[in-house]
């Protein structure tokens, strides 16, 4: 395998049509770009689709191969590559020399799209893979057809012991919430939250229908269709909930709320209890001490936090490997690491470089210049003065490239104070959610023992901690009615910039966190550069911008005649059916 650049495309074969070629199939889609150099592999860059076309989910093809050359070749200048230093491409049918193919024919009765989520994590850190042990689960909802037919089994976990790798077939979750969210009509992160938001609860006469339901395809045990039963009980737990069974309800909550609420409860339990099965029957397998033995999951079902959390308390896992881009939307990743897995069996060196790794800002001076009417000043970045700021309301963050993944991870964020619930009500209000729906903290991780129940680093958002109980009252905004929380942990090896305000901001307040939640509008993919940026603060009435190292102050949001989200890059994609989700499923 030659030295060089190579692509990794998780994305709809250009210019085919949703139905042709099962690319329907492939929404979050994605890139990334890697160096190889010897055994040692660089993840330069990952571009997700939705940041660039503006579609959610995004879930279309490129018109055609001239548009796929097109837009990789500026994607590329942006990192200060060259199309034509490319090697080859991954991981899409029509593209490059078809080497996924042998990757996915290799294991044909397990899940190619499975194993690469799967990879995505246990590889995420070659030095657990391949001088220590990692259990990895890579559970979502339905796998990918474009590369591999569906296999019989649909999930897959794998177990590699100084190198030496097995996989085998583990049920999902997944299908669980993803039949809730159609049920209920919400995502799966707003049931996730709801089931703690709100004290309802099922009456104890009533049973856990999918207690003891192994999920391992979309056919049951015992032959039904698993998506149909599963739907069937879902829809008996519901009926008897709003049948006066429920307890402990919360009169601020509709009854639709609370029955959610209620049921997803039950749901999230059920969850918890089938991976922790799943985990318990691999310790016994391959006789695993967790101690000694990293924790990797992925696959949609792996931002479940609570999960994860779980996991790592019951077995005591020596670390949890974490990636921010767990779901489809970091499809690419996985990828390229079974095409390296598969090059150097016997081992290659890659560390997760961190979460950094998409976009930039644009052209800041352009962008004061086209928005001019609306800026009051100008002026180099602070901290002292992003203290007052933050004290005085939600700031907009936008920082060098972007995160990568479904979270905002500090570069592409909305800021508060987490000191009082009117920073939750006001950063709700500005993203339209629902009023009970509380923000997630980033707090300094050497104070996290301090403040949550947890030593525990979780940089990328994947894990829950109890906020401790003498702290609870003066962080109200970041709080679950459980007092729990969805933390991202910042050290300086991680943001030095952000480190050092939140730093400030405790010298000041006491407080070493801040409340974060993503930078984009309601159904709307998170915010990309300054112009983006600019857009929101005006319709959304933002005072304060901070982009890269200036601070600049806004006005005359009146005049601003624009109501919705600025246009991106539509010119290589057809238009979206409107109002799609881009999402055949919800892995």
């Amino acid at each position: 395998m030659e030295d060089g650049l190579y692509i990794s495309a998780y994305i709809a074969p250009p210019g085919s049509a949703p139905g042709e070629n099962r690319s329907w199939v492939r929404h979050d889609q994605n890139m990334s770009a890697w160096l190889k150099r010897g055994t040692a592999v660089e993840l330069v860059a990952v571009w997700e689709f939705e940041r660039i076309s503006g579609y959610k989910h995004h879930g279309v093809a490129l018109k055609n191969k001239s548009a796929f050359h097109e837009l990789l070749s500026e994607l590329l200048h942006g990192v200060g590559l060259r199309i034509s230093d490319v090697k080859d491409i991954w991981g899409t049918p029509g593209l490059g020399s078809g080497a996924h193919d042998v990757v996915a024919t290799a294991v044909p009765d397990l899940p190619y799209h499975s194993r690469c989520h799967l990879l995505g994590g246990m590889l995420s850190d070659t030095r657990h893979f391949f001088e220590g042990r990692v259990l990895g689960l890579a559970v979502d909802d339905t796998p990918d057809s474009v590369v591999q037919r569906k296999p019989q089994n649909w999930y897959v976990g794998g177990y590699a012991d100084h190198g030496s790798f097995e996989l085998f077939p583990i049920p999902s979750p997944a299908k669980l919430y993803s039949a809730a969210s159609r049920a209920f009509r919400m995502r799966e992160g707003t049931l996730m939250a709801l089931a703690t938001a709100s004290s309802a609860r099922l009456a104890p006469d009533i049973g856990n229908p999918f207690t003891g339901l192994e999920i391992y395809s979309r056919h049951l045990a015992d032959g039904r269709d698993a998506d149909e039963e599963i739907a069937r009980r879902l829809e008996q737990l519901v009926d008897q909930a709003g049948h006066e069974g429920l307890e402990d309800i919360d009169d601020r909550f509709s009854t639709a709320d609370s029955i959610a609420s209620a049921v997803m409860k039950a749901v999230q339990q059920t969850s918890v209890d089938l991976i922790a099965q799943t985990i318990e029957r691999a310790l016994d397998r391959f006789d695993i001490d967790p101690a000694d033995t990293a924790l990797a999951i992925t696959g949609g079902y792996a931002l479940n936090c609570p999960t994860n959390s779980a996991m790592m308390d019951r077995f005591g896992f020596a670390t949890f490997l974490e990636t921010p881009s767990v779901s489809d939307c970091g499809q690419s990743i996985g990828l390229a690491l079974a095409q390296f897995l598969r090059r150097f069996p016997d081992g290659f060196s890659f560390q997760f470089p961190g979460a950094y790794l998409g976009g930039d800002t644009g052209r800041p001076e352009k962008m004061i210049a086209e928005f001019r009417p609306y800026i009051s000043s100008v002026t180099p970045y602070a901290k002292e003065t992003a203290v007052a700021d933050l004290i005085r309301g939600p700031v907009a963050w936008v920082q060098g490239r972007s995160e990568v993944g479904p979270r905002a991870l500090g570069h592409r964020s909305i800021l508060a104070d987490p000191r009082t619930p009117a920073s939750r009500d006001m950063l709700n209000a500005l993203k339209r959610r629902q009023w009970w729906r509380p923000v997630a903290p980033i707090v300094l991780a050497d104070q996290m023992p301090t403040w949550f129940d947890g030593d525990r680093i979780s940089p990328y958002m994947l894990q829950t901690f109890t906020v401790s109980p003498d702290r609870g009252h003066l962080i109200p905004a970041v709080a679950h009615l459980d007092r729990t929380a969805r933390v991202q942990t910042v050290s300086p090896s991680d943001d030095v910039g952000l480190y050092e305000l939140i730093s400030a901001f405790a010298a000041q307040t006491g407080v070493p966190l801040l409340c974060n939640t993503s930078l984009n509008d309601h159904n709307e993919p998170i915010i990309e550069t300054g112009a983006q940026a600019m857009n929101f603060c005006l319709r959304k009435g933002l005072s304060v911008l901070y982009l890269d190292d200036v601070r600049i102050e806004i006005d005359n949001h009146e005049a601003y005649p624009v109501r919705c989200p600025l246009p991106r890059r539509t010119s290589l994609f057809p238009t979206p059916t409107p109002g799609a989700d881009h999402r055949e499923d919800r892995r």
